[in-house]
């Protein structure tokens, strides 16, 4: 989602994704666009593919509540592994819904019942076949708990609201 717009600034910026099609959609972007200082990788939990490169800057804003919580864990402690001394990381989460007894009621019918989520694109106008997004809370207990057992001390944090997700971009310094 940003890799992109940070290789606008001429610095060489690396995009990693789990999913082969977003990469794929990132390179076509990439060139199109004339950014040739982009490199993309599809990766593992353990950013295996990134072999033992290390970063200056490491950011990911609203993408983690897409991914399971272990999963998501696993990318987020590789990630802080991979900052460079003196580095920055800008990582946000969701933590916890902020939604009424009725629409959680209607969420977890949605994920679990065949049919209702089609039934629910087709009243809102979408095609019926859209899939229904992923979304996942994080403990912030084990996020500081990662970053301090990393010597993570310097860090700032700033509350979220997306749309009923509350969220926290944390803000930190190796």
């Amino acid at each position: 989602r940003l890799t992109l717009a940070f290789a606008k600034t001429e610095v060489h910026t690396t995009g990693v994704d789990v999913s082969e099609d977003m990469i794929a959609e990132a390179k076509r972007n990439a060139k199109k666009f004339n950014l040739p200082n982009t490199s993309f990788y599809t990766s593992d939990d353990q950013l295996s593919t990134l072999g033992e490169e290390k970063f200056d800057l490491i950011n990911s804003y609203i993408v983690f509540q897409h991914i399971n919580t272990e999963r998501g864990l696993n990318i987020f402690s590789s990630l802080v592994d991979r900052l460079n001394v003196r580095g920055i990381g800008i990582i946000q989460f969701s933590y916890s819904a902020d939604k009424g007894k009725l629409n959680r009621a209607a969420d977890y019918i949605r994920y679990r019942v065949p049919l209702v989520h089609q039934f629910i694109n087709i009243l809102k106008g979408r095609e019926w076949n859209e899939p229904l997004m992923q979304m996942n809370s994080y403990d912030l207990n084990t996020i500081y708990n990662i970053l301090q057992n990393k010597n993570i001390t310097n860090t700032f944090q700033q509350l979220e609201n997306h749309g009923g997700y509350l969220g926290v971009t944390i803000f930190f310094q190796k």
